[in-house]
């Protein structure tokens, strides 16, 4: 099994499953950037959102331009992403790292 410094050597094509994506809690700042970056997101909200009830949301991000720990205690970035669930409209969003359940280039 790879670890997910070597997965992170792979080419950007790799797919990242939720197990990769609940390793991320534990990586630095820099492998979480590098991981997530470029990549396609299937994103569940904890509740509705506006644009899909269901809450299961699809991005891109564009550009992660931080990370952190929320007061809660859950790990999250703030990123400039496509929204593909709103015409791939580009917003600024903040994502649990949580909520993340598949990421791939």
């Amino acid at each position: 099994m790879q670890t997910l410094k070597n997965r992170l050597s792979l080419p950007m094509k790799q797919m990242l499953t939720k197990s990769d994506l609940i390793a991320l809690l534990r990586s630095k700042k820099n492998e979480i950037i590098e991981a997530l970056n470029g990549k396609h997101l299937v994103y569940l909200n904890e509740g509705s959102s506006t644009v899909k009830p269901n809450g299961v949301r699809s991005f891109t991000v564009r550009d992660i331009e931080g990370c952190g720990i929320a007061k809660n205690g859950r790990a999250y970035v703030t990123a400039l992403v496509v929204d593909h669930d709103d015409g791939d409209a580009e917003k600024h969003r903040t994502l649990h790292l949580a909520g993340m359940e598949l990421a791939w280039a």
